[in-house]
């Protein structure tokens, strides 16, 4: 019964009208992304690798986490009914896939400027070494900031607490999931914000101090 029902939903999910693919022709995109959208062996090899349909378009692949075990895993980008997609697939935690921006028109529109004369250098002033990013297995472990990343800090967060009694599947600290109470001290906070100051290197750095509070 549960096989018939699961036949029926994706029946129907594939005759349900879809918003067609994106113009490309009206976004000056850099030429890697070009070579990508375009490359139909590309895109039909990828489709492949991550199980998807035909109908949707690759724009990228890259590495990302696993958000049980934070394992580095594949991860694929791609378009497909008027949003942007992100699908990876942990071979112990199984398939996750998340809306990347709702908008895919907006999305390409902003892709024009992901180009090397437009991407940061590197972190000015970077709180770890290489030596510890590579010795802690590096990313997401190695965190910190760590010099790897790209560019600067541009808005930084500190969570104050993490008492919570929701489930909010889109929470940024994982706050309920947690299993634990985080709260740090006054002089945890004070460290957190002089340490801001000190990587900030003169700039002024916006910042927000985050309370998960019940409801």
């Amino acid at each position: 019964m549960v096989q018939v029902v699961a036949a029926k939903t994706e029946l129907i999910e594939a005759q349900r009208p879809r918003k067609p693919l994106v113009n490309l022709s009206r976004f000056k995109l850099p030429k890697h992304y070009r070579n990508t959208l375009e490359n139909e062996r590309l895109q039909q090899m990828w489709k492949k690798q991550f199980g998807l349909p035909n109908h949707v378009r690759v724009v990228k692949v890259s590495v990302s986490v696993c958000p049980v075990c934070s394992r580095q895993i594949p991860m694929v980008v791609y378009e497909e009914d008027g949003a942007i997609w992100l699908k990876k697939t942990c071979p112990e935690h199984g398939t996750f896939r998340d809306l990347y921006w709702g908008d895919a028109e907006l999305y390409y529109y902003f892709l024009q400027w992901d180009a090397p004369e437009y991407i940061g250098k590197g972190t000015a002033n970077p709180n770890t070494d290489l030596n510890y990013y590579v010795t802690t297995s590096g990313c997401p472990f190695a965190c910190g900031l760590c010099p790897v990343h790209k560019t600067n800090t541009v808005l930084a967060i500190i969570d104050v607490t993490n008492r919570c009694n929701m489930k909010c599947p889109v929470c940024f600290a994982n706050a309920y999931a947690a299993g634990y109470v985080y709260e740090p001290t006054l002089e945890q906070i004070e460290y957190m914000l002089r340490t801001l100051r000190l990587r900030s290197l003169g700039r002024q750095m916006p910042f927000n101090l985050v309370a998960v509070n019940q409801h």
